[in-house]
């Protein structure tokens, strides 16, 4: 391992000071207590997050991808990743053309993990060139339930080497986690498409239109994401900013109902737009959302500062006012 890998530490896990990794504590004969630490897992938002976590300490796992897919068709989000650099870090992600590779279509029919010898052209556009020239195989892992592939683990560098048996322990971990993984993004997979299409759209052009149209009572509330997004990945587990944010985007959506609508600003904001008559008490609809936070999110202590700025909108409004605040 480089300097360049040691110094990396935004985006990697970290062992806690004195904690020592698992597989210190426990041989790689045995794997009884990983898979009863997996089980302990609670099903929360982050479950995938934490789940990758265990496994990737417990394993020595120096370089690896968790992927959860997006929407109906063959598209598959990283949940979390570790040991690669930004570039990759922000590049991952699996399509239709990864299920139409003739070595990965073979090796999924028998629904258990699988090692590619080398990296496959299709991956080229998706890892750095340095990090693609480093990978020496791929161990592919795909989590099925009720016979659909929910999410993907594929892992490109061990500490050491593989564990003996890895394919019959990673399907047993894949059996185990489906199931919760599954509960715990379920609610999160239509609001994640909504995501993408929100982050394409000109967001003046959007709120000019949406004020200057104004009928009912609006309330704006723009929410600064940064006080969470530092402390999630100060905490070493894998997420990166553009992952957090689409997931908070997508529980506030689901907190505030079909009629909200939510875009994302400059930096780390975000503009929620509601009707009034939907948010009686907005001191306690903000302190929901806060509040919300460390139940979705296991490492998270405490309600993070959204540093919340409400803007009450009716006729009176001179929306150009408004909009250059807001921007």
């Amino acid at each position: 391992m480089g300097l360049l890998d040691k110094a990396r530490t935004s985006q990697e896990f970290k062992t806690a000071p004195g904690e020592a990794p698992y597989h210190s504590m426990t041989s790689f004969g045995e794997y009884e207590s990983l898979i009863l630490k997996i089980k302990e897992q609670k099903t929360s938002i982050d479950y995938g997050t934490q789940i990758y976590r265990i496994i990737s300490r417990y394993l020595s796992i120096n370089k690896g991808i968790l992927f959860f897919r997006a929407d109906d068709k063959e598209n598959y989000t990283c949940l979390c990743c570790n040991g690669y650099d930004i570039t990759t870090n922000n590049r991952l992600r699996l399509d239709s053309g990864f299920f139409n590779e003739s070595e990965i279509k073979s090796n999924l029919l028998s629904r258990q993990p699988f090692k590619l010898s080398i990296p496959l052209p299709y991956f080229k556009s998706f890892f750095s060139t340095r990090e693609f020239g480093m990978i020496e195989g791929m161990y592919i892992i795909p989590v099925f339930y009720n016979s659909a592939i929910i999410s993907i683990m594929i892992i490109t560098e061990w500490d050491d080497f593989e564990p003996e048996n890895w394919i019959d322990l990673f399907k047993n971990i894949a059996t185990v986690i489906a199931t919760p993984l599954m509960k715990s993004r379920i609610a999160l997979v239509d609001n994640e498409f909504k995501y993408e299409q929100s982050v394409k759209v000109d967001h003046e052009v959007l709120l000019r239109e949406r004020l200057n149209s104004v009928k009912d009572n609006l309330i704006l509330i723009k929410l600064n994401l940064s006080s969470l997004l530092n402390q999630l990945l100060e905490d070493g587990n894998g997420l990166t900013a553009i992952n957090i944010k689409k997931e908070v985007i997508s529980v506030f959506r689901t907190m505030s109902g079909n009629d909200a609508e939510i875009i994302e600003l400059q930096g780390n904001s975000i503009l929620m737009i509601q009707n009034k008559d939907r948010i009686p008490d907005k001191d306690l609809y903000l302190f929901q959302l806060s509040a919300s936070l460390p139940l979705l999110y296991t490492n998270l202590k405490d309600s993070p500062d959204l540093g919340s700025e409400v803007f009450e909108i009716d006729e009176t409004t001179n929306t150009e006012v408004v909009i250059k605040d807001l921007l």
